[in-house]
C-alpha cells in the first residue's frame, strides 16, 4: 500500500512540473483596455492624470450595435428595450432585417420613435 501512494506521488509531481513549463496563456485585451494602456503610458509617470486621459479616449471610440432578426416581433422589441436601458448607449443601433414581416416593421417604427439613440432599420 505505502508503495502504491509513493507511485501516485511521483505521478502527480511529474505531472505538476510539466504544468509549471507551460507559457502563459495570452488574451486578447478588449478595447477599452487597450485604451487605458495607451493613456496610462502616455502619461510617463504622472499618475493623477492618467485615468481622466483613459476616459477621454474611451469616451471618443464610436459603438454600433447591430440586431439581427427575421421574423419575431416580440424578441426584438425585447432587446431594443433592453438596449435603451443601458447606462452607456451605443451611438447607433442598426437593425438588420432579413425579410421579416409587418409585425416587425411596425416594432422598429416604434423604437425609432422613442429610443434614446439613432435606430436605423436595413430590410432586405
Amino acid at each position: 500500500h505505502a508503495g502504491a501512494e509513493s507511485g501516485q506521488g511521483r505521478v502527480q509531481v511529474a505531472r505538476q512540473s510539466q504544468l509549471g513549463r507551460c507559457p502563459p496563456l495570452r488574451r486578447h485585451r478588449p478595447a477599452r483596455q487597450r485604451a487605458m494602456v495607451e493613456a496610462r503610458r502616455a502619461c510617463a509617470g504622472d499618475l493623477a492624470a492618467w485615468p481622466a486621459r483613459a476616459s477621454e479616449k474611451s469616451r471618443s471610440m464610436k459603438v454600433s450595435l447591430i440586431v439581427l432578426t427575421y421574423n419575431w416581433p416580440a424578441a426584438l422589441d425585447r432587446v431594443l428595450a433592453s438596449v435603451a436601458a443601458q447606462t452607456r448607449l451605443p451611438d447607433e443601433v442598426v437593425v438588420a432585417d432579413d425579410g421579416s414581416g409587418e409585425p416587425t416593421r411596425t416594432v422598429v417604427e416604434r423604437w425609432a420613435a422613442t429610443c434614446p439613440c439613432p435606430l436605423r432599420h436595413v430590410w432586405q
